[in-house]
Parts: structure tokens; sequence; C-alpha cells
């Protein structure tokens, strides 16, 4: 399952693929990359500790996303971690930029606004 947004330069895809562990256990994880519009490699890619359900959000230079794992990150275009934050259940919403706040919803009944 891959979601993303696209802006004039460059693509932004949250992709969730099934991983084996070594115990033969499958799980979700989730791989964020950034693509380049015009020759369509990849700039950098990061993973995380569960799947994504919901596109990213672009704004000002930062990508927010969030992860089954609990977790709503923001990150840089070079893909660093600016930071992240943790909620009591998993981020299954795109998160929304309205005047410099971030808006999701979590599984766990809860509307975020940071």
């Amino acid at each position: 399952m891959e979601r993303y947004i696209e802006t004039q330069d460059m693509q932004v895809r949250a992709e969730t693929s099934i991983d084996q562990s070594m115990f033969g256990d499958l799980d979700l994880v989730g791989r964020l990359a950034i693509i380049q519009s015009s020759g369509k490699s990849a700039i950098w890619a990061i993973g995380t500790g569960g799947s994504f359900e919901a596109s990213p959000a672009y704004h000002e230079g930062k990508i927010f996303v969030g992860a089954c794992d609990h977790i709503l990150y923001a990150l840089s275009l070079e893909g660093e971690k600016i930071w992240d934050f943790k909620t009591k259940g998993g981020v299954m919403s795109a998160p929304k930029v309205l005047k410099d706040r971030i808006i999701f919803g979590g599984i766990d009944k809860s509307l975020y606004c940071l």
C-alpha cells in the first residue's frame, strides 16, 4: 500500500510493506521516501516501527507523517527527524496543517492539535 503527496519538484511516498522476522512472524513496516519528480530517483528513505495508513503532509520545508507505531513524525527535506510526538494509539489519519498547527486523529479516538 502506498500513499503520497506531490509538489512541483518532488514526491513524498509513504509505503507499507510486509516484513518477515527471523521467527517467521509477518510485520507491517513503514518506509518514507522523497522522490525527485524529474528523474524518479530516491533522494532518501527512512523506515519506522509501524506501517503508514494515511498520506504524509508537507508544510514550509517539513514533512509530517503518522504511523501505526503510535508516533507522528516531523522530518526535514533531508530525511532528518526534527521531532516526534507519541500518542496512545496508531496514527491513522493524514495530518493537516492549519495556521502553523498540525491536526491529526488517532486510533485511540483522540483528535490532536500540536
